[in-house]
C-alpha cells in the first residue's frame, strides 16, 4: 500500500509541475480527454456522429 501512495504522490506532483510550467495544460489536457471519449464511445457504437462530423 505504501507503494501505491508514493505512485500517487508522484503522479500529482507531476501535475502540479506541469500546471505550474503552463498555465494552458488543464485545458489542453481535457480538450485531449473529451476527444479520446468521444472517439472510443463512437467506436464502440454507444452514440452516433453527426452528419458535418461524417463529412
Amino acid at each position: 500500500m505504501e507503494y501505491e501512495l508514493q505512485n500517487h504522490a508522484n503522479y500529482l506532483n507531476n501535475w502540479i509541475q506541469v500546471l505550474k510550467g503552463d498555465n494552458k495544460a488543464f485545458m489542453k489536457a481535457a480538450g485531449l480527454a473529451q476527444k479520446a471519449t468521444k472517439y472510443l464511445l463512437e467506436n464502440a457504437g454507444m452514440v452516433e456522429q453527426t452528419e458535418e462530423e461524417t463529412a
